[in-house]
């Protein structure tokens, strides 16, 4: 009896260390996939910051929105002190017509050449420009919309859901600066993403031997008629008939 209830206990005793070491393995394999999850999202964020970076550097038209719609605020506060009231208005819309009716699609041109003179004189008549009255997200949402409106990615479905989820955004927490990160990163991510995926594919072509190739490489099968041509368009044989080659070529002889 003593021999069977310390053997009983031994193999309680393995059992629980068994348990012990399975519920160990466990933990260390659910962290791991926690940390690699959590390497993949960070990766994942790395490349979305890298996209919006690109997007500012692949078209000076989108960098040029958002630096002036960042840069506004700044700038009437310093021109503020001595300029005319109605120099923000001045400012707002000499940007929009440097953006807009210079080049670009043609449809956005010749509207904007007449939808914003009209524009100008009814704003101009309050000697104040609304920009002034929109806090950092709601100016950053503007900049994006132009930046589609200029690159002519503004009816991609992707870009109106993003323009709209960021409009909501920066109207109830748009004041925040972690905020307004968020909101560049995503514009910037979205417009190199439209960009991307609007590109033309071009089929694949099959490659040409060029001239220099079809001189330098030996003949091949079937290319016979290829070195005649060379050979007629080198050698002087060009545009003569058999006869006149024959004879041409007695004449040579005769002469050496």
């Amino acid at each position: 009896a003593g021999q069977t209830s310390a053997a009983a206990a031994a193999a309680a005793a393995a059992a629980a260390s068994d348990a012990r070491g399975d519920a160990a393995a466990a933990g260390g394999s659910g962290g791991g996939g926690a940390g690699g999850r959590g390497g993949d999202g960070a990766a994942g964020a790395v490349a979305a910051a890298w996209d919006a970076a690109g997007s500012l550097w692949a078209d000076h038209h989108v960098a040029f929105c958002f630096s002036f719609l960042i840069a506004f605020p700044h700038l009437v506060a310093y021109v503020s002190p001595w300029a005319p009231p109605w120099a923000p208005v001045c400012l707002w819309y000499a940007f929009l017509v440097q953006l807009l009716c210079t080049s670009g699609p043609r449809p956005v041109v010749v509207s904007s050449r007449l939808v914003l003179p009209v524009l100008f004189m009814l704003e101009g008549i309050s000697h104040h420009s609304f920009l002034l009255d929109l806090n950092g997200g709601e100016l950053l949402v503007i900049a994006f919309a132009l930046a589609g409106v200029k690159t002519n990615r503004w009816c991609n479905p992707l870009f109106l859901m993003s323009l709209s989820m960021q409009s909501m955004l920066a109207v109830f927490v748009g004041e925040s600066l972690v905020l307004q990160w968020v909101l560049v990163v995503w514009a910037l991510w979205t417009l190199a993403y439209v960009a991307r995926a609007s590109r033309p594919v071009l089929p694949a072509t099959k490659p040409t031997a060029s001239r220099v190739d079809s001189v330098l490489l030996p003949p091949q099968e079937g290319d016979a008629s290829t070195w005649e041509q060379l050979l007629a368009g080198h050698g002087g044989f060009k545009g003569l008939g058999e006869e006149e080659e024959d004879a041409f070529v007695d004449d040579d002889e005769s002469e050496a």
